[in-house]
């Protein structure tokens, strides 16, 4: 029954597709290669629609999905936390920013 259901978000998933009156995009790929887009429409503050495209696995598709349909909230909302640096970057400066001794 799952299975079916993930079946189904992947063939068609909801608010799927690039949006001809965006107010922002963005684009990212990831270290696997996945490349995800998003696309906003926003009106007195407040997003409004939200879609986006991917050309990467189901799991790449699920979290945009779920992005897109969870993002309608204020602008205002989103500037209240601090931004972090990616991941990469604080794990750098965790371990000191060395390079790995280890030979090919």
């Amino acid at each position: 029954m799952i299975e079916d259901l993930t079946a189904r978000i992947e063939a068609r998933p909801k608010n799927f597709g690039p949006m001809r009156d965006a107010s922002a995009h963005g684009k990212i790929t990831g270290p696997c290669g996945d490349t995800v887009e998003v696309w906003l429409r926003i009106d007195g503050g407040r997003i409004r629609k939200a879609s986006f495209m991917s050309d990467g696995c189901g799991h790449s598709v699920h979290c945009a999905l779920l992005a897109a349909n969870t993002i309608h909230k204020t602008i205002g909302n989103y500037r209240t936390k601090p931004v972090k640096p990616p991941l990469s970057q604080r794990l750098k400066s965790w371990l000191g920013g060395k390079k790995s001794t280890k030979s090919p």
